[in-house]
């Protein structure tokens, strides 16, 4: 076991504009190029009035180029522009406030079709893109269609409290366009906040190379994540989902897992090498982890590694599927008070290693609690795991911190003597 040490801490408050119980998964630095050409948007005295004028104007601009949003409400809008490797074309908030990015008419969505773009809203997540207020249908808030794309700090707010019986956008973040072969490819998905989604918070149907890392996607009606090739067309291969904490559903009919990795469909598409790791996923109406597929589809091993499963409707990891030429790798997870059971392998073969499915006597089951889902001293997830070839926990700290591998999203901090809190 490990040694602990005692500190003691001077506490300072700092005021956010967003108000989170629980602790925020760290920053991921994006790389952004240094503009030669800086131009601003805004509704009045700046380079462009729209971000469509922007658009069209952007491929005669010196490039790397940078636009800066100022704070106000634009319409939904599509984005065309392309930049290259390291000359990416960037789009962020100014800094003056918050900007709003609107979308309306059913079935439209915010397509990014350029290549080499990146998004983000900054420190203060000043990018929120959300439904128009009387929408009544909306295929998706945001949908990349191009490679190389960036989509960092910016808030994706749906029809808080309304469930699709009402009204609401199908998806609040949707990856690919799924009739095509090869985009999107190489995406990132980095740090974002996803709100009250209706249908899918992430949706990837048919995709390459792409990571959903560090992002908090809570409030919603049904699947967090949902990983579904919906024809034979379409693949998904080499997919990264780590660091994400998804949380509270809220329970209306249809319910939700918290990543669920689909591959049922007569004609659907071919699922391998999808990682999941270092995801704290609770309080969700249905099971935290599902896998669900048919014969065809997995054709490679799919990997799931220090995850947190605690308190979902179903089970914490549910495995069925018909398949016999794939592996999934279930270890160093802590499955625990999942009303339907910890850990179900219907027919796919799992290699199920150092997985913790007693009371691992967490600090606080309390969402509102900074300590939520952490491991205190006394728990027994503290150094059963292997290396896995998993470096950070999900605070970005080093594993492991002490003997060995703790189970888990989180690392036992052994600077903190604290007792158990439940």
């Amino acid at each position: 076991m490990k040694n602990i040490l005692i500190y003691s801490f001077l506490f300072i408050i700092i005021i956010v504009p967003i108000s989170l119980a629980y602790t925020e998964p760290p920053y991921l630095e994006i790389i952004k190029p240094n503009p030669i050409t800086i131009k601003t948007i805004c509704s009045s005295g700046c380079d462009y009035s729209t971000i469509s004028d922007a658009d069209s104007a952007c491929p005669n601009l010196v490039k790397p180029v940078k636009f800066q949003i100022k704070a106000g409400v634009y319409k939904f809008i599509q984005w065309d522009c392309s930049g290259t490797e390291n000359n990416e074309v960037v789009i962020e908030a100014y800094g003056d406030g918050q900007v709003y990015i609107e979308i309306s008419g059913e079935g439209n969505n915010w397509n990014i079709y350029g290549d080499y773009v990146i998004i983000d809203g900054g420190e203060n997540r000043e990018i929120t893109i959300r439904k128009k207020a009387g929408t009544t249908y909306l295929s998706s808030l945001l949908r990349l269609r191009g490679d190389h794309q960036t989509f960092s700090r910016l808030i994706l707010q749906g029809p808080i409290g309304e469930c699709s019986s009402k009204m609401g956008s199908t998806n609040t973040l949707i990856a690919p366009n799924h009739q095509a072969i090869d985009k999107p490819s190489n995406y990132r998905i980095y740090n974002n906040i996803l709100d009250s989604h209706s249908h899918k918070g992430i949706y990837v149907a048919g995709t390459i190379n792409g990571e959903i890392k560090n992002n908090i996607i809570r409030n919603g009606e049904a699947t967090a994540i949902q990983i579904n090739p919906h024809n034979e067309k379409s693949y998904v291969e080499g997919i990264e989902i780590s660091g994400n904490i998804i949380t509270d559903s809220i329970g209306c009919t249809e319910g939700g897992h918290g990543i669920y990795i689909q591959g049922d469909a007569d004609e659907a598409g071919t699922i391998s090498g999808v990682m999941i790791s270092n995801n704290i996923i609770s309080e969700m109406t249905r099971s935290g982890i599902r896998l669900y597929s048919n014969s065809a589809t997995l054709v490679g091993n799919e990997y799931i590694y220090h995850n947190t499963l605690y308190n979902n409707g179903e089970r914490g990891i549910d495995i069925q599927s018909g398949n016999t030429g794939s592996k999934v790798f279930v270890k160093n997870n802590i499955i625990y008070d999942n009303n339907d059971g910890e850990l179900n392998d219907d027919g796919e073969p799992i290699i199920n290693e150092n997985n913790i499915i007693n009371n691992p006597n967490f600090l606080s089951t309390n969402l509102q609690s900074d300590d939520y889902l952490k491991l205190s001293k006394n728990s027994d997830a503290i150094d059963v795991g292997n290396n896995i070839n998993i470096e950070l926990d999900l605070d970005g700290n080093l594993r492991p911190s002490g003997d060995g591998y703790d189970a888990g999203a989180y690392e036992f901090n052994e600077g903190i003597d604290l007792d158990v809190l439940i």
